[in-house]
């Protein structure tokens, strides 16, 4: 495995035809063991929201980002 850089944009590669990511809905920030079914586990979880799902944001770092490579 290794590292290397794309310009984001062009399709490179082609690798930007098939992107995919996961996005984790709740989790917990302390290491505690939990039971194999969750059942002793903390209660206290974080809620992600999703960055991708708020538009407006996404098009604001979107011409944020052209503006800068331009």
């Amino acid at each position: 495995m290794g590292f290397f850089r794309v310009e984001l944009g062009k399709n490179l590669l082609g690798i930007e035809n098939n992107i995919a990511w996961a996005t984790p809905g709740a989790f917990s920030t302390s290491n505690y063991p939990c039971w194999e079914n969750g059942g002793n586990c903390g209660t206290q979880q974080h809620i992600f929201l999703d960055p991708s799902r708020d538009i407006e944001a996404f098009k604001s770092r979107l011409l944020q980002y052209n503006s800068l490579v331009e």
